[in-house]
C-alpha cells in the first residue's frame, strides 16, 4: 500500500472517530439540559419573598428587576419585594396590571468588598420583617427575568449551578484561616451568589451560619475570596441544597448554551485573582468595630475579643 494512501486512510479515521465523539458529547449534554427540567405538580398559594440589596445606583436596576418579576417570577404566589437601598424604588405595574408589593428597608452603601459580602446580615437583621414568608429568595439587582420561574423552584434549600464552572472546578476560597475555606477533596458544585433561597427556617439558618464566619473572618482579618459567594458554597457543601437548579436561572447575557433563559445576570469578568483581591477600602478589623459601634451587637464584639485570644 502506498504511503500516501496509507495517511489518507488514517485521516478519514481520526476525522470519523471526532465527528462521533462530537455527537456523543452534544447528545449526552442534551440529557443533561433535559434532565434539568421535569413536570412539577401544583402547589398551593405560597408566600414568597424576593430579597434585593440596591445600594447607590444599583437602584435603578433594581426597580428594572422588579419590573420583570412582576411578570414572570412566581405568579401563582403572592410575591413581596424586599428592598435593602438607601434609594427609593421606583412603584411597579406587571402586564397584568397588578401592582408590585414592595417593601423598603432602609441599608446604606458599605464600600468595597462589604456591599456583597455584607448582605447576610442585611437580610439576618431584618428577619422579623421576612418572617411571614413562606419562602425567601435572594437576587442580584443586576438581573432580569426574561422566562417563567414558578413552583419548580420551590424546595427547602435551592442553589443555583455556575454557568461558566459547569465541568470545572470552581473559585473555593483556599484560604486556611477563612471559615469559607475548601479543601481540594471538597465541592462537588459551584454555585452562584446571585440566586439562591428556600423555606424561610432554612433561609434562617443559613442567614445565621454565614453571618457568624463572616464575623469570625473579619475579626481574623481575612476576606473570603469571593465574598459572599466563597461563603454560600462553604455552606452547600456543608447543608447541601435539596434543590439544585440549573443554569437558566443566572444566565450569562450572551453566553451561548443549550439552557432556556430564564434569569439573565448582565456580563461581567469571571471572577479573577486581580478582580476580586483588590485591596478594601477599610481593613476587616476596623471594618468590623465600625460595625460593632453602629449595631452594638454583643455577638460581634465577644467573636472579635475570641480571636484576639
Amino acid at each position: 500500500m502506498e504511503k500516501g494512501s496509507l495517511v489518507n486512510q488514517r485521516k478519514i479515521v481520526v476525522v470519523f472517530f471526532t465527528v462521533w465523539l462530537g455527537i456523543v458529547g452534544l447528545l449526552a449534554y442534551a440529557k443533561l439540559v433535559s434532565s434539568e427540567y421535569v413536570e412539577h405538580k401544583p402547589v398551593a398559594r405560597q408566600r414568597i419573598g424576593l430579597l434585593i440589596t440596591a445600594t447607590g445606583r444599583y437602584i435603578n436596576m433594581a426597580n428594572e428587576l422588579i419590573a420583570s418579576a412582576q411578570n414572570y417570577f412566581c405568579k401563582n404566589h403572592d410575591v413581596t419585594y424586599f428592598v435593602f437601598t438607601d434609594g427609593q424604588p421606583t412603584p411597579v405595574v406587571g402586564v397584568d396590571g397588578q401592582p408590585a408589593k414592595i417593601v423598603k428597608i432602609d441599608w446604606s452603601q458599605q464600600g468595597w468588598p462589604y456591599d456583597t459580602l455584607m448582605r447576610f446580615y442585611a437580610y439576618r437583621e431584618n428577619k422579623e420583617k421576612l418572617a411571614a414568608m413562606d419562602y425567601l429568595y435572594a437576587v442580584d439587582a443586576d438581573m432580569l427575568f426574561v422566562g417563567p420561574v414558578g413552583d419548580e423552584i420551590l424546595s427547602d434549600l435551592v442553589g443555583v449551578r455556575h454557568s461558566q464552572l459547569m465541568f470545572k472546578r470552581g473559585f473555593y476560597d483556599t484560604n486556611p484561616l477563612s471559615t469559607a475555606c475548601v479543601n481540594r477533596n471538597e465541592g462537588k458544585f459551584y454555585f452562584v451568589g446571585a440566586f439562591y433561597g428556600g423555606k424561610r427556617e432554612e433561609f434562617f439558618k443559613l442567614l445565621d451560619t454565614i453571618t457568624e464566619n463572616i464575623t469570625t473572618d473579619l475579626a481574623r482579618g481575612v476576606i473570603a475570596r469571593v465574598h459572599d459567594e466563597s461563603h454560600l458554597n462553604r455552606y452547600f457543601i456543608d447543608h447541601e441544597p435539596n434543590l439544585v437548579l440549573c443554569p437558566s436561572y443566572c444566565h450569562f447575557e450572551a453566553w451561548p448554551s443549550p439552557y432556556p433563559k430564564k434569569l439573565i445576570a448582565f456580563d461581567r469578568p469571571i471572577h479573577s485573582d486581580n478582580k476580586v483581591r483588590k485591596q478594601a477600602k477599610i481593613s476587616p478589623m476596623a471594618y468590623l468595630e465600625k460595625l460593632r459601634l453602629r449595631q452594638g451587637d454583643v455577638g460581634l464584639v465577644s467573636a472579635q475579643k475570641k480571636e484576639q485570644q
